[in-house]
């Protein structure tokens, strides 16, 4: 399971202000967004090169400021087994934040088919909003939405890349075996 504590809000909090910093992750550099309300944002690069334009394509209206330091710590707390779970909230729809609600109850290494992710997030019949949905996952590697592949058991895309998608599979699985020994 996930390190990650994930409230739905309809709304979003005021005023309309972002806080980020850039760290090295498992996966490559990690770009995180968050507010007084938690962590709304992280996604991962090969470079990080404006981040301020990477975040108000996504959170347009938000001001940005860097806040380094906090993001050092919530890369820690992401990395580091034991602590306390992060708070991260997300806007969606009912189905977007069951399903990302669903993904945060799968196991590390544990691989799901979309539509068996469809099925266990209660819409079996909405394969297609589903993957959508994992595609709009706000808050990468820690809603894993990696651990979604395809019914015939390909890896399948990946917002931030097939390769990065496989890596942190093979990451997660290599990770379980060592603790098995």
């Amino acid at each position: 399971m996930t390190n990650l504590a994930l409230s739905v809000l309809t709304t979003h909090p005021t005023p309309k202000h972002l806080e980020y910093g850039v760290t090295r992750s498992p996966y490559g550099m990690a770009l995180w967004g968050f507010t007084h309300a938690g962590l709304c944002h992280l996604s991962l690069h090969d470079q990080c090169a404006d981040p301020v334009t990477r975040l108000q394509q996504h959170w347009p209206g938000y001001t940005c400021q860097l806040h380094q330091t906090q993001a050092d710590a919530l890369s820690r707390q992401a990395t580091t087994p034991g602590t306390q779970p992060i708070i991260a909230w997300v806007t969606g729809t009912a189905l977007q934040t069951q399903v990302w609600q669903t993904l945060l109850q799968l196991q590390p290494g544990e691989l799901i088919s979309y539509q068996q992710l469809a099925a266990r997030a209660g819409h079996p019949t909405a394969v297609r909003a589903v993957g959508t949905a994992v595609g709009k996952n706000p808050i990468a590697w820690l809603i894993p939405c990696h651990r979604v592949i395809r019914k015939n058991g390909e890896t399948g895309q990946y917002h931030w890349g097939t390769a990065r998608k496989k890596q942190m599979i093979q990451t997660e699985r290599s990770h379980i075996k060592q603790n098995q020994i």
